[in-house]
């Protein structure tokens, strides 16, 4: 299941790290990627994104799934 929620982030990205951290607190395993190359290859130009079982969300979205407790719901569709 931890391969399944990605964040895909930067090292000296603020909001990459407060994601994560929600992430941590809310007992969510995940799984951390800094390639570009991977990013390059789904479209994504901003950081954080957060990607459930291929889904793709923005930080705030991310933030808004998290919160209500959805992010693993999702896994289990």
């Amino acid at each position: 299941m931890k391969d399944s929620i990605k964040v895909y982030s930067f090292p000296s990205c603020g909001m990459c790290t407060m994601l994560k951290r929600t992430l941590s607190e809310h007992n969510i395993p995940y799984t951390v990627c800094e390639d570009k190359n991977e990013m390059a290859e789904l479209n994504i130009t901003s950081v954080p994104v957060l990607s459930v079982d291929g889904t793709l969300y923005s930080f705030k979205d991310a933030l808004k799934l998290i919160k209500k407790g959805e992010v693993l719901a999702t896994l289990d569709d």
